[in-house]
């Protein structure tokens, strides 16, 4: 099998330096082809590096775009992709990718490191090879993350440690989602642009000062992070501000702040004023699948009607049956 790998930074490839950790062009390849002869890694491996390489926190939808485009454009030529990618924003890519690659069959496996190839104790080696064996996989037809000796589905992925090597998880377990239905078209891509996605967490004991500053920016999507499984404080101005809101056009989504969240304004009635406030509950999505598929849609579609049905129609396995 011929395998391609995009390098676009991270930890993984990192040397020390006299202002610490800072990326190293050029460096990593060798160390890993030279593990790949070690261990007789069976397959044919192509290297491509992005210069210059980035620190996964300064990640912008040009470069969601730049991979995006890069796998499509080499689809026919390899079996299997892996990207090398900082952990910080690990998840959203994979949750981005997931939307934006349309008609494509072949795996595409994400994976980077806590602990750069530098050091002895790295953990990067390891993840490139699950990375690599999971890419060279037949049954595996998707967008993948994986780390930790465990492979995920990039849409229901979530960084859940900054220090530990498991530094990911699936809050409603893995769904790898094995057999895809025919692909609805030739492989292509969903280009992205920035969009006005903002976001409110709610707090106990603050005033919603923010929350109305927020909706005067006129956001097209507005995310409101709740308690529990998806309620708020219900008071006049919460409604007032919700209707003002809806009226200039904004697209309102409930968010459960829980790690394992499951969103379902009909529980409790503490949720009346969101649910009839006419907010979209993201279900059981991670706020990293939100975030993708957001900016998905909102390249499609100009409804908030179609934003909203659409949003809750599962593409991939971003809405998994709650754990």
């Amino acid at each position: 099998m011929k395998l391609l790998i995009i390098y676009t930074g991270g930890t993984i490839g990192m040397v020390p330096s006299g202002t610490g950790w800072r990326p190293q062009p050029g460096y990593l390849e060798g160390r890993i082809r030279e593990h790949l002869r070690r261990m007789e890694f069976p397959h044919e491996v192509t290297w491509q590096e992005y210069d210059p390489l980035l620190d996964s926190s300064q990640l912008s939808c040009q470069h969601w775009n730049q991979l995006a485009r890069d796998i499509i454009e080499h689809y026919a030529d390899y079996d299997g992709f892996v990207v090398l990618h900082g952990t910080d924003t690990m998840a959203y890519t994979s949750s981005a990718l997931a939307f934006m690659l349309r008609g494509t069959r072949k795996p595409v496996v994400l994976t980077g490191s806590q602990i750069p190839v530098w050091e002895q104790t790295t953990d990067g080696l390891d993840n490139v090879m699950l990375a690599l064996q999971s890419a060279a996989r037949e049954d595996l037809q998707d967008v993948y993350l994986a780390f930790d000796h465990k492979l995920y589905h990039g849409a229901h992925v979530t960084k859940t440690n900054t220090d530990r090597l498991k530094a990911f998880s699936a809050p409603h377990g893995v769904h790898l989602g094995n057999e895809l239905p025919e692909p609805e078209s030739e492989p292509r891509m969903i280009p992205v642009s920035e969009a006005a996605v903002e976001l409110y967490h709610y707090l106990p004991g603050t005033p919603l000062r923010g929350l109305r500053a927020l909706i005067e920016t006129r956001p097209r999507v507005l995310i409101l992070l709740t308690y529990g499984s998806g309620n708020a404080p219900d008071t006049q101005e919460l409604r007032d501000l919700l209707g003002y809101a809806t009226d200039q056009g904004t697209l309102l989504i409930n968010r459960s702040q829980c790690f394992r969240a499951n969103v379902d304004m009909h529980r409790y009635e503490a949720a009346s004023a969101l649910r009839e406030g006419g907010l979209v509950g993201a279900g059981t999505m991670t706020l990293e699948a939100l975030t993708g598929k957001l900016h998905v849609l909102l390249t499609l579609f100009e409804d908030n009607v179609d934003l909203a049905q659409h949003l809750l129609t599962p593409w991939t396995e971003e809405l998994p049956a709650p754990k």
